[in-house]
């Protein structure tokens, strides 16, 4: 009897997607490719300033990229320390490429396994596969994880098209797309995750 009651008491105390309150820990870029030289002239300035840039966008402008809404949330955490320390340890010369390029969910496990995270609850990331110019189109693998054990709970990949002027606003909007689908998958995958 005691045993059915500490199994009962564990199984209650396991994380799901359908939590309520997430930390969300941004664009994680480290395992991204940019395909198209003609699109991506200067690697080193996407790795020291617009990796940052896009991963602020969710910061600043909570309104248009809305996390809460994304992932179907009463509450969202940001905590962006941990992937912003990841992105910077992108090789500039590796960045670009012209071929094509996809990771698959061994690689989204051991990304969220890599991460320095603390406390308990449910984390959210968005692990960047890639940015792709010539077929102008943004590819993520949105995550749910389990901050105290790093188990990756649901990943799906989501596509998003760019648009507008600029690098930062062209691949920022495909950003925002992103969020959009995720906010017509969220419920979905909460009940299919059940």
């Amino acid at each position: 009897m005691l045993f059915t009651l500490f199994i009962a008491g564990a199984n209650a105390q396991q994380v799901t997607i359908q939590e309520r309150q997430a930390t969300f820990y941004g664009l994680d870029f480290s395992r991204a490719k940019m395909i198209g030289s003609e699109g991506f002239s200067n690697p080193t300035d996407i790795v020291d300033r617009f990796f940052f840039e896009w991963n602020n966008l969710l910061l600043n402008e909570k309104s248009k990229y809305n996390v809460k809404t994304a992932f179907n949330k009463d509450i969202i955490d940001y905590d962006l320390a941990a992937v912003s320390e990841k992105n910077k340890t992108v090789k500039t010369a590796e960045l670009v490429t012209n071929s094509s390029y996809s990771i698959d969910e061994k690689v989204v496990e051991q990304q969220v396994r890599s991460y320095p995270v603390k406390g308990k609850g449910l984390g959210i990331v968005l692990i960047v596969e890639k940015f792709d110019k010539t077929n102008e189109l943004a590819t993520v693998w949105a995550t749910y994880f389990d901050k105290s054990t790093k188990k990756v709970l649901l990943t799906r990949k989501v596509v998003g098209k760019p648009s507008g002027f600029g690098l930062k606003a062209f691949w920022a909007n495909a950003i925002g797309r992103i969020m959009e689908s995720c906010r017509g998958y969220a419920k979905a995958w909460e009940v299919g995750s059940k």
